[in-house]
């Protein structure tokens, strides 16, 4: 895709770039040795063309994997593992299991290959915290929310979020505020700006305002977070939502994650 002539010093994605559709922003890894030998079994490894040989020096190594965590950061990453005689791809303390899905930002795994491998981490304590953390797991930390709003302005928001998985979503989704009346359960929602393909791993701060209408039925609502798949076919299928790795924050029924807050519309 990117031609056989590319250097090995091309610059990775830059979030620019991201999630454009161009070619380059679509292209995403598979590693189909994951973690099996220092370079992954050739995976990172200068193949060479015509002109130049096949290198697999330390420096060729570095470039590659420097490459590898930069890129992936905003592309869609996973595969299988396909060796167990590598010691660093056990779990932590002993191996840097965990460590490398990281900073790889994997997205997904062969569940049935390699099984010595994936048997390893099961019998090392770290596949649980694996399962949990591929791809993107966020957890709403604190939030600052307004409990009186004036019709005909803006309703003021902040969510301190902290992505402990290893990815951010690959596809575009918009978050929406919903404001749930208490009394007759009607449905007010209103599209958010953030882009949650843009909620790396780590911690990060929302901040949105949104202008209420000057028509606004009067009364308390409940504030929640709905972040539903883009596709209209299932968009208000709630398990294609995104739910929020809180406790009592899930509403399954909905598909909303509850802000556990009431504000009220004058």
């Amino acid at each position: 895709m990117f031609g056989v002539n590319s250097a090995l010093s091309s610059p990775p994605l830059a979030e620019l770039m991201a999630f454009t559709a161009s070619d380059e922003s679509r292209i995403g890894f598979h590693n189909d040795c994951f973690l099996a030998s220092a370079n992954d079994f050739g995976t990172y490894e200068d193949y060479g063309n015509s002109n130049t040989p096949r290198t697999s020096d330390g420096m060729v190594l570095n470039t590659l994997r420097d490459y590898m965590k930069a890129d992936s950061r905003f592309v869609v990453v996973g595969g299988e593992t396909c060796s167990d005689d590598y010691s660093l791809n056990d779990c932590e303390p002993a191996g840097k299991a965990q460590e490398e899905f990281a900073a790889m930002h994997f997205s997904y795994l062969n569940a049935h290959y390699n099984t010595a491998v994936n048997n390893d981490w099961q019998t090392g304590g770290c596949m649980d915290n694996i399962k949990k953390n591929l791809g993107y797991r966020f957890v709403l930390q604190s939030a600052v929310l307004p409990d009186n709003v004036v019709k005909g302005t803006s309703l003021n928001i902040v969510l301190n979020v902290k992505n402990v998985g290893y990815a951010s979503p690959y596809n575009k989704r918009t978050i929406k505020l919903v404001l749930r009346n208490k009394e007759n359960g009607s449905l007010k929602s209103f599209d958010l700006a953030s882009d949650v393909r843009k909620w790396y791993s780590g911690s990060f701060k929302v901040e949105e305002s949104i202008k209420i209408p000057s028509e606004f039925a009067t009364g308390d609502y409940e504030m929640l977070l709905n972040l539903p798949d883009e596709y209209a076919s299932i968009a208000d299928r709630p398990e294609y939502s995104i739910r929020l790795a809180n406790k009592n924050v899930w509403e399954a029924s909905s598909g909303y994650n509850k802000l556990n807050h009431i504000v009220s519309i004058k």
